[in-house]
């Protein structure tokens, strides 16, 4: 509806002024003979002149326009103004068309527009208030995100440092394993919630790894065997002969997927069995698959050498369960955060998160979303495939699976600082380092820290970002600009939300490391920043491949105990008489001559060699000796 129809001169002088009945205001001035600068206020009374100036210029443009009715329907020569005039106390909104009328007159054609104004103002004011929860949330996210995987690094830390002792039985062994694989599944779920809002901030990244898929998927197996065997589920994984043993992948993302779709497939299964298929799709298939592009081969020099020939291939997981199923109104919605099926509003688990994450993961990689075919009461089947290159598995360095003993010689005296305020953090450092010949200091807070990299002169500092008195990030400033030896300083890092901090991290610091950190990882730096090399426990290689479904499995002690019984009466006397010993080579080279008859009981009597758990070894075989 139009509230008020001005002309207006080139001037900006009032010329008619028609008011329609629908706008109650009456001015109180008469306006007619006088310019807008006469009667609005200054801002406003210079957008009118501007406006009109602008409606003239585009006549020019248009001189064939020189009606009313030629100019208002579909003008290309009308502008659009927006503004507001203070009437009765209020802002009233107005909207405004400007089209020219004659050479030099203008008509102006303006409606209230408050009520939409104020409603676009009230969205604004929500958008706003929305952006600043979110950012505080985030905030939050990031605090407590340190704040959890502070205590979770120093538990895990310290269970690597006890499994690495060699005078435990083999029952404490296991209490140390479950402990870890809690620890591995608590920061599982804490990640679920750090990664959805990673995702909605879309600072996501993927990591290039060297997977083992063999050891991965026994890792998996092992952590959702103990939540299946409490259930009195059967979880089975059923591996194809063809798959590669070793590719390149995200393998943290992987394992977070297997981990999210088999612990849903258990925690609503309460009779029957989990499985999860893992094969290598059809060349031609992989071939038609829109995303190949993903699987081109990276620049010579980010890419190894001994990888350079590794061919793509696309790996296909499909996970099933006889569980409840999901009614087909609820698969459109399923993937979407905090969205449970009616099994999981029942149950009351989990985050609702899990599905969601998944799919934003499998996208990431690259990979074909995550298809679902269910039916109530008929069980559910999950599936989904991931790009990858296959490599050769001699070319993988197997060092990070080793055990570090000790320094080679002929190396200097590494000096390490370690900078944290929790003093549990700093004795997991200390414990490790220390007793394989490093020259270890601590430090509480930042400030500490300078204080020793300038009388102590260390090689590298291990430096907690988030400290009281003065920070990791100030700390790392102050070091590095000194002006004296630098150290390499590596942070350690709680929060993995604020990739923006990270990118200042990493101003001064050398690199960054995640908490909770793995001795592994902490090895690792110091051999690609100083150069460390390293002594290594010897180890009896294991050669058994993972090649059929009844490989793919470690079996249980009783279900070893079965196999045992079908087994020569000879050998197993003496891989009894090996146990008793401790005897780790012998009892490997007997299981070596089962490796191609009975793969999975060979895998698994490796595994109890490898962990010491002679005790399980000697009972396992007592029953069969002659």
């Amino acid at each position: 509806m139009i509230d008020t129809v001005i002309v207006f001169d080139q001037e900006g002088r009032y010329l008619r002024y028609i008011q329609v009945p629908s706008l109650t205001y009456k001015p109180r001035l008469n306006r007619i003979g006088k310019t807008v600068h006469e009667v609005l206020p200054p801002e406003t009374a210079h957008l009118f002149f501007e406006a009109i100036q602008c409606a003239l210029q585009q006549r020019e443009q248009y001189h064939n326009f020189n009606t009313y009715c030629d100019v208002l329907p579909l003008s290309q020569t009308s502008i659009h103004v927006e503004y507001y005039l203070p009437i009765q106390g209020k802002r009233v909104w107005f909207a405004a068309y400007v089209a020219p009328l004659t050479e030099n007159t203008v008509l102006w054609v303006a409606r209230d527009i408050s009520d939409r104004k104020r409603s676009e103002q009230a969205i604004e004011l929500a958008k706003q208030e929305a952006e600043t929860a979110n950012h505080h949330k985030s905030q939050f996210l990031a605090r407590m995100s340190h704040e959890l995987r502070t205590p979770l690094n120093v538990i895990l830390g310290f269970t690597q440092l006890l499994q690495q002792r060699r005078d435990l039985d083999a029952k404490q062994q296991e209490y140390l394993q479950i402990i870890s694989r809690s620890g591995d599944h608590l920061l599982t779920l804490i990640n679920d919630v750090l990664d959805l809002s990673k995702i909605e901030e879309g600072v996501t990244t993927l990591s290039d790894d060297r997977v083992n898929l063999n050891l991965l998927l026994d890792w998996v197996y092992q952590m959702m065997h103990l939540k299946a065997s409490a259930k009195g589920l059967e979880l089975t994984f059923d591996l194809a002969s063809d798959l590669p043993s070793t590719v390149r992948l995200d393998e943290g993302k992987l394992r977070q997927i297997l981990i999210n779709l088999l612990g849903n497939a258990i925690k609503f299964t309460q009779m029957g069995s989990v499985s999860l298929s893992v094969s290598v799709e059809d060349s031609a298939e992989s071939t038609a698959h829109p995303n190949d592009e993903n699987l081109e081969i990276g620049d010579d020099s980010e890419t190894p050498s001994s990888e350079a020939t590794a061919l793509p291939c696309w790996v296909q997981f499909e996970i099933s369960d006889t569980g409840p199923g999901i009614d087909p109104a609820a698969l459109d919605s399923i993937f979407e955060p905090f969205v449970q099926a009616d099994a999981g509003l029942k149950i009351q688990q989990g985050t609702g998160l899990g599905l969601s994450i998944c799919q934003e993961f499998v996208s990431l990689m690259g990979g074909r979303g995550i298809s679902l075919k269910s039916q109530p009461g008929e069980g559910s089947t999950f599936q989904f495939s991931l790009p990858t290159h296959a490599i050769d598995p001699e070319q993988e360095s197997f060092h990070s699976s080793r055990q570090v003993v000790g320094l080679q010689s002929g190396q200097p005296t590494y000096r390490i600082l370690v900078v944290d305020d929790r003093e549990d953090s700093r004795h997991f450092l200390a414990d490790l380092l220390t007793p394989l010949g490093f020259q270890v200091q601590e430090a509480s807070d930042g400030e500490e820290a300078i204080v020793l990299s300038e009388s102590w002169f260390p090689d590298l500092i291990w430096m907690d970002m988030n400290m009281p008195v003065l920070d990791g990030v100030s700390a790392a400033k102050h070091i590095k600009a000194s002006g004296q030896r630098s150290p390499v300083i590596i942070g350690l890092t709680g929060s993995n939300l604020a990739e923006d901090r990270m990118t200042e991290f990493s101003c001064d610091c050398d690199d960054i490391i995640l908490k909770p950190v793995r001795a592994e990882a902490i090895f690792e730096k110091m051999a690609q920043y100083l150069g460390v090399r390293y002594r290594y426990r010897p180890v009896q290689p294991n050669n058994t491949v993972i090649s059929n479904p009844q490989t793919s499995l470690l079996l249980s002690k009783e279900e070893a105990i079965d196999v045992l019984t079908t087994m020569p009466m000879e050998w197993v006397e003496q891989l009894h008489q090996a146990a008793l010993r401790v005897s780790a080579k012998q009892s490997c080279e007997l299981i070596e001559q089962i490796t191609q008859t009975h793969p999975s009981l060979a895998r698994t009597l490796n595994r109890w060699v490898e962990e010491y758990r002679f005790e399980d070894l000697v009972s396992a075989t007592q029953g069969r000796k002659m």
